[in-house]
């Protein structure tokens, strides 16, 4: 063998490392970025479900207390008084509600974090309106109607539909 033919494996050899290196190289980074994206996203779509868990926890207990009230008026009407446990339960599930506007709060928090503002839009006028049960839903009210309470419900259903049609959009937007 030459020092020319040496060389020229030489050279051969070297080069087919240097490609395989630097493939590599690539390969690894390319991965490493999708891997990243990947876990960002999943994180993101964790703390979309996240705040949707907290959403309707929050309204499981707006529509409890909606029919304990609906309950109260109706037996108003008949000229009935509640029930000394469902009264118990009406008490509990006003903490309840009170305790749990804080979940609305967290749930706003994480959308704005994820640059979803037209969810937390729709997240305040959610809150808004159960807020406004809240103001004009209550034990001590006499001029409330069963007409009035299904047009607060009606309202309020109305509300929690846009909101999660917004969750649902970005939810997917983001997949």
């Amino acid at each position: 063998m030459t020092l020319l033919e040496i060389l020229d494996t030489a050279v051969k050899v070297g080069l087919g490392a240097l490609i395989t290196a630097c493939s590599a190289y690539w390969i690894a980074k390319a991965n490493a970025l999708s891997n990243r994206k990947a876990d960002r996203q999943k994180r993101h779509h964790d703390l979309l479900e996240q705040s949707a868990e907290q959403i309707e926890s929050f309204s499981h207990a707006m529509l409890r207390y909606w029919a304990l009230i609906t309950e109260q008026v109706r037996n108003r009407e008949k000229a009935l008084d509640l029930a000394p446990h469902r009264r118990q339960e009406l008490d509990r599930t006003k903490a309840e509600l009170f305790n749990s506007f804080s979940e609305l709060t967290s749930a706003e928090s994480k959308l704005l974090l994820l640059g979803h503002k037209e969810c937390q839009s729709h997240l305040r006028s959610f809150g808004d309106c159960s807020r406004e049960i809240r103001r004009r839903a209550y034990d001590g009210n006499q001029e409330l109607s069963t007409d009035d309470m299904e047009s607060l419900r009606d309202n309020f259903l109305q509300e929690r539909a846009s909101l999660f049609d917004a969750l649902a959009t970005a939810y997917k937007t983001d997949a």
